[in-house]
């Protein structure tokens, strides 16, 4: 097919090419705009809600589960960490629509999940999908996760591109719009929970991982939990700090920093996998035999 495309590129005038381009890109939009706002889709065996366009859907084009090797991982994380009866908790930090959540839990339904996502279009589909699936074990948080207690300037895109929303405009998706959003910290949430042990947690805060991070050394120094998080470049330019400082943060906490295939990360590599790697795991010194 592309080929074909190449093809007919060569032996059509330029300006007669890119009017039948942008003919054909304006029907595709409006096809894909024809049909109710709100879409479901089966996954995972959860009835899933979300918005018509949404991106993060049409990856599952090519991925049937997002981020299937993260949430493998995730989920064999929690088994080896559970102990008899006691309760096993995880936090979905920047949980979009719920997809990771959906996996986690689908695996293992008895799982206690804390979902965090300010955005508002998002939080809405999250919601709608624990509403109707009657997923009472997962609670969802309207509140932001940041270094301090209070509002934090939110900048949101449009629908489609939701997933992109952050305390930063990354600049990786058309517009956005600036909103005010309440910030928690880590820390001052697992306090007033009553400092439950949880044992993973997973951070894809769009570049604000490390904010997060800050306000979460008290819960992290004492539960010692493994931790996802995602370090994206183009996420972090927005940002006064980069991936250089993630890595130091991890190594003055004692923490080991790895890629999902097991590689250890450090200052002298870092530049090399994260061009490749956006998702990394990290663990306590003291877990390493």
């Amino acid at each position: 097919m592309r080929k074909l495309t190449n093809k007919l590129k060569e032996i059509t005038p330029l300006l007669l090419w890119n009017f039948y381009r942008s003919l054909y890109y304006g029907i595709i939009e409006i096809i894909q705009n024809i049909g109710p706002s709100v879409r479901t889709r089966c996954y995972c065996g959860i009835k899933l809600y979300y918005n018509k366009n949404n991106a993060i859907i049409k990856r599952l084009k090519k991925e049937m589960i997002f981020e299937k090797k993260m949430c493998d991982i995730v989920v064999k994380e929690l088994i080896n960490k559970q102990k008899g009866d006691n309760e096993m908790m995880f936090l979905d930090i920047g949980a979009n629509i719920g997809l990771v959540s959906a996996y986690v839990i689908s695996r293992m339904p008895q799982i206690t999940i804390h979902a965090f996502e300010p955005g508002l279009n998002q939080r809405e589909f999250l919601v709608k999908t624990v509403e109707n699936n009657s997923l009472k074990n997962i609670h969802v948080h309207s509140e932001a996760l940041g270094d301090k207690v209070g509002v934090a300037t939110f900048y949101a895109h449009d629908a489609k591109y939701a997933a992109f929303d952050g305390f930063k405009d990354t600049k990786r998706r058309g517009r956005t719009k600036a909103v005010e959003v309440s910030v928690n910290s880590l820390d001052s949430w697992w306090v007033s929970a009553g400092k439950p042990n949880v044992p993973v947690v997973k951070i894809d805060t769009e570049g604000a991982e490390l904010l997060v991070l800050t306000g979460a050394e008290k819960f992290i120094n004492e539960v010692k939990p493994t931790i996802f998080l995602e370090i994206e470049s183009s996420n972090l330019k927005a940002y006064p700090y980069d991936e250089f400082k993630i890595v130091e943060w991890f190594s003055g906490h004692k923490y080991n920093l790895f890629t999902l295939d097991g590689i250890m990360v450090d200052r002298e590599n870092i530049n090399k996998l994260i061009g490749s790697e956006d998702v990394y795991i990290a663990r306590p010194e003291i877990l390493l035999i």
